[in-house]
């Protein structure tokens, strides 16, 4: 980069001097080049009125001259015209491109006459208008608030401290927690008939489950077997064992097999009794 000097005793002033400051202007605008157009600073609204304001659109830094009474939504567009300049030989040629923009309730449908292509245009609504902390800082960062009701991260986004939520959690693949030291972790997922699991994973395959499925009835698995079902029939389990077990007044305890619900010694159990 050429940095413009001027001692004492004046010199001449060069077409290269010019070009330079221009290369140094446009160099400090490049930061913006991979953002779609918005407010760069101004343009607030307030009642029907419009402020004055700085603009970035189609890759160029525009001035508002800003609308007292404005219906909205309310475009931005822009304008772009060439001057004439008379140049050492006495002829008239090209000598500036003036990026400018104007406003209005529609955007013109014909082409601008410097790019050859439909303007580009910024809508402003009264709510809402597009603007830096949105367009740039929102792009490269994570916003403590934003204009939108939501704010889109493309990437992964890794937390090192605590992460505290005052609302729900909504994931649409899964919500997994991983321990890495052993390579086991735990994932809840909606399959795609509905059906809901958690599961313990070994190095990303499944371990063990619990199976909710969508008719009400829960499954336990281990690798693909069911341990234990429970539906509206009941509780179903291949084998049990316990050290003792009581349904309804019948009490089983290592081997005895009593009638809970008679204090008495003559108390009876019927077997085979309908």
């Amino acid at each position: 980069m050429k940095e413009y000097i001027a001692e004492t005793g004046g010199r001449y002033a060069y077409a290269d001097d010019i070009l330079n400051l221009q290369e140094l202007a446009l160099s400090m605008t490049s930061i913006f080049s991979e953002c779609t157009d918005f407010i760069i600073s101004g343009c607030i609204v307030s009642g029907n009125a419009i402020a004055p304001g700085y603009i970035w659109l189609n890759g160029k830094v525009r001035y508002f001259e800003g609308c007292p009474i404005a219906s909205f939504p309310y475009y931005i567009y822009e304008r772009n015209l060439s001057d004439t300049v008379t140049y050492a030989n006495e002829m008239n040629k090209k000598g500036r491109n003036n990026f400018l923009c104007l406003g209005g309730t529609n955007v013109p449908d014909t082409p601008d006459t410097l790019t050859g292509k439909l303007p580009h245009f910024i809508e402003i609504q009264k709510e809402h208008a597009p603007r830096f902390i949105d367009k740039f800082i929102g792009k490269y960062a994570v916003l403590v608030d934003t204009p939108f009701s939501k704010q889109t991260i493309r990437k992964d986004l890794v937390i090192t401290g605590k992460l505290n939520i005052d609302k729900t959690v909504e994931s649409q693949t899964a919500l997994t927690v991983v321990n890495p030291a052993n390579s086991h972790s735990f994932k809840g997922i909606v399959k795609v008939n509905g059906d809901a699991s958690w599961g313990v994973y070994y190095n990303g395959l499944l371990v063990n489950e619990i199976l909710l499925q969508t008719d009400g009835s829960i499954h336990f698995m281990k690798q693909g077997t069911e341990l234990a079902c429970i539906d509206t029939a009941g509780i179903f389990v291949p084998s049990v064992s316990c050290t003792s077990l009581k349904t309804d007044s019948l009490f089983i305890n290592q081997n005895s097999i009593a009638n809970y619900d008679d204090e008495k010694d003559t108390g009876s159990v019927n077997i085979n009794v309908a």
